[in-house]
């Protein structure tokens, strides 16, 4: 999304950074990336793990849009087409990390390499990297470095740009994504500060970034809007505002539903049936933000497991006054009163693990969760920068210093699950807000599920009568900017428009013109005989039929010039070929006209020679002047 320039890591990178918490006919103009590739201002989300895949961003840069794979956890592929499985050999959760980072690479390249053999250069590639991945800026420099030219732009969030790249935006920094921190789906930036139960529209919100943006001399950097953008008319209150600046759009939730999309059948069926409401804003995830899912067993599971919690004390006090007794060895924590005969009625219930919390809650499961939950803190391998669930931390001493907490899960092995055919109700399943349209949109009838290609045609059909204004200078342009294709198609339009009235009016002036000629013909036959001169009928025809072989050549050569250039429609050549046919026809009937006058006037002529010889036996007394005879020496 940016301008391709060297960078001082040693390769060369167009887009980078998308902002988290503030992280296209008639509204956009064919988009131009570093002023040789030009793609429409559609960018694919790089839904990870592996949702977003070479095969799904392949597609959408063929359609001449911007596809992105996911660079979390990529899936490595053979040359068979197989999935080349992940299995750790090291013990430790350092061991192990170490050997995630080596095939995270492995298979971002691979990703990088199906991508771009499925485009055959067509839009772009980027690849989108989680700033909470476990080392992410080794895992990005390694991509990078072995697949020069394979990746053309680099989505990430806010905060791995404000700590690896920065200090050298103006070499980078391609475009700012406003993601809707509430209705997208994934992970959302939302702020402390911001209330997560009282969305807020995001114009304004839009509008304020712009404004900062175009304080810190980055008027001309693209916003790319995420979350809730299903049809872009919904967005046309943005388009050539001053307000909001050059835009592009970024869809996550629609792409999901496409023949290239490599999620199972079954989670694709899944989208067609959900409603509004189904998809849950939540706080599970181990990196602390805020995320939206669906809501089903998994999500269900995480409500019920977090309702039951409580606060303990590890002493006795005079509000936890009550002792009871945790798991199998029974290890002492106090309660309150009321919470106590509650924690025994879970007990009874089934619940009878109680699990702590990092901010001295007790939670309460099954003994089959409580074997779960502390299996997979033991097979954490370090996906993460900062893991809430397992307290992993890719840096340092490896430890973030807290508890484990149960009340979330292990992120990579939930996306993993889902994404190789597992069961969709037990796992975790990403979704924006907007997925309910899925039912409702007549394009997904009867349970259609439409290629990349049919899905950007349908995004940018209809709405788009003119053509989009999106970004400028060299990357993207801004203003009301066009491609060359644009150009180049307004001006062929113009050429057509101009030679379309040229005939319309060409056919007006052929019929006054044919009315003329009956009139000034009629007009010249009666001053013929009021003035008796024989010959003045036939100098006007000699006119008329010049003029109309005039007029029937400058025609025949416009349907000539048409046929090597067709900038006429089929019934414009028709007409000046009728109109070439009538101004012939027109002009041979003068010339037999003419030629008929012509006889006559020479046969009179003769006639009133004979007769002034016979009546003189001397040399005539008269000359022909002027059509008139005139008596010699008068």
């Amino acid at each position: 999304m940016a301008n391709r320039r060297e960078c001082t890591a040693g390769f060369k990178l167009e887009a980078v950074k998308l902002v988290k918490e503030t992280e296209v006919k008639k509204i956009a103009k064919d988009l131009g990336i570093d002023g040789r590739k030009e793609v429409w201002p559609i960018i694919e989300d790089g839904n990870g793990i592996a949702i977003s895949d070479g095969r799904s961003s392949g597609a959408f840069a063929a359609a001449d849009t911007v596809g992105t794979f996911s660079g979390a956890n990529a899936k490595l592929i053979d040359d068979n087409g197989e999935l080349v499985p992940l299995i750790y050999k090291g013990k430790t959760r350092n061991e192990k990390h170490s050997e995630l980072i080596e095939y995270s690479i492995k298979a971002g390249i691979n990703q990088a390499k199906i991508g771009n053999e499925i485009s055959k250069g067509h839009g772009r590639i980027h690849m989108n990297v989680l700033s909470e991945m476990g080392a992410a800026e080794r895992v990005l420099h390694g991509i990078l470095e072995k697949a020069k030219g394979l990746v053309h732009g680099i989505t990430c969030g806010a905060a791995l740009w404000k700590r690896a790249y920065q200090r050298i935006s103006s070499c980078l920094l391609g475009g700012v994504v406003y993601e809707d921190p509430w209705l997208a789906g994934g992970h959302n930036g939302l702020s402390n500060s911001e209330d997560p139960e009282l969305p807020q529209a995001p114009f304004e919100r839009v509008a304020e970034l712009r404004s900062f943006m175009n304080e810190i001399g980055l008027s001309e950097t693209p916003i790319v809007m995420a979350g809730r953008v299903w049809h872009l008319k919904d967005w046309e209150h943005c388009f050539d505002n001053l307000q909001i600046g050059p835009i592009a759009f970024q869809f996550g939730t629609r792409p999901l539903l496409t023949k290239e999309s490599p999620i199972s059948a079954e989670w694709k069926k899944k989208l067609l049936t959900l409603e509004e409401g189904d998809v849950f804003f939540n706080k599970f995830s181990p990196t602390g933000f805020y995320s939206s899912a669906v809501k089903n067993n998994f999500i269900r599971e995480l409500q019920k497991r977090n309702s039951r919690k409580m606060k303990f004390s590890e002493n006795a006090s005079e509000e936890f006054s009550s002792e009871f007794a945790m798991g199998g060895r029974g290890r002492k924590i106090y309660l309150t009163t009321k919470d106590k005969e509650l924690a025994n009625t879970w007990t009874k219930a089934g619940y009878t693990e109680a699990m702590k919390t990092p901010d001295t809650t007790v939670i309460f499961v099954t003994p089959g969760k409580f074997a779960e939950i502390r299996q997979d803190e033991i097979n954490c391998m370090g996906c993460l920068s900062h893991c809430l669930f397992s307290n992993w931390k890719d840096h340092g001493d490896h430890s973030t210093g807290r508890k484990p907490d149960p009340r979330s899960f292990c992120k990579k092995k939930i996306l993993q699950n889902i994404i190789h055919k597992r069961n969709i109700e037990s796992e975790l399943m990403f979704s924006g807000h907007n997925v309910y349209k899925f039912k409702q949109d007549p394009f997904y009838e009867n349970g259609y599920v439409p290629t990349v290609k049919e899905l950007m045609e349908k995004i940018l059909t209809g709405l788009f009568g003119g053509h989009t204004t999106v970004i400028n200078n060299p990357g993207f342009s801004s203003g009301s900017h066009q491609s060359r294709e644009d150009k180049k198609k307004d001006s062929e339009d113009s050429r057509k428009l101009l030679a379309l009235g040229t005939v319309q009016v060409a056919a007006v002036v052929r019929v006054v013109f044919h009315v003329g000629m009956c009139f000034w013909y009629n007009s010249s036959r009666k001053t013929a005989r009021k003035e008796e001169k024989i010959d003045y009928l036939d100098n006007k025809l000699k006119m008329l039929r010049n003029v109309e072989f005039a007029f029937g050549a400058v025609s025949l050569a416009a349907l000539l010039a048409c046929a090597v250039y067709p900038v006429l429609p089929v019934w414009g050549s028709v007409s000046l070929g009728v109109n070439s046919l009538v101004c012939f026809a027109g002009g041979l009937a003068f010339h037999m006209k003419h030629e008929e006058e012509s006889d006559n006037i020479e046969k009179a002529k003769g006639a009133v020679r004979s007769y002034l010889q016979d009546t003189s036996p001397s040399a005539p007394l008269y000359n022909y002047v002027g059509g008139v005879w005139e008596l010699k020496g008068c």
